[in-house]
């Protein structure tokens, strides 16, 4: 009796590369994609924490250092789902954060309703505290430091 190899060793990697090679069949808009790619995204982060680990020297005790170039040349989990799903790493970003937070919009955005960028920002500016309106005193300092640098550059006469 033949034994057949049923695992490559390739995890998620199949059924992504699946995905991606026929998304185009199903006509979708960006916005629809950076929500597929959205639901995706914890199997890319997923794959970039083995990334990180491996890149550390098995060290998983060890902390990442930011910003260098060695471990940002992979990009972000957000950027290689977006690659994928032929979408922008921001419009995942978006996507994810809306489906994080607010599960209806989420289904707006999937269903093709609204885009990605305008409701995160919708649902960021729920949550952002309202700014305080500035005071007299700050409005007039404010306005005689740009005076001030208008007539330094020489684009206001004294």
């Amino acid at each position: 009796m033949r034994n057949f190899r049923t695992s490559f060793g390739l995890g998620h990697a199949i059924g992504l590369w699946i995905i991606s090679h026929n998304l185009h069949r199903r006509h979708l808009q960006p916005k629809q994609r950076a929500a597929i790619a959205a639901e995706y995204l914890e199997v890319f982060a997923a794959e970039a924490k083995k990334r990180q680990i491996a890149a550390q020297n098995n060290e998983a005790a060890k902390a990442v250092m930011a910003n260098l170039p060695e471990q940002v040349r992979g990009g972000t989990a957000s950027d290689e789902a977006g690659d994928m799903f032929g979408v922008s790493g921001r419009s995942v970003r978006d996507a994810h954060f809306v489906m994080k937070n607010n599960p209806e919009a989420f289904e707006k955005i999937k269903n093709g309703e609204v885009a990605p960028s305008a409701a995160a920002k919708a649902e960021r500016a729920k949550s952002a505290p309202p700014k305080p309106e500035p005071t007299i005193e700050e409005r007039a300092k404010k306005a005689a430091e740009r005076i001030y640098r208008e007539v330094a550059l020489g684009r206001r006469s004294r």
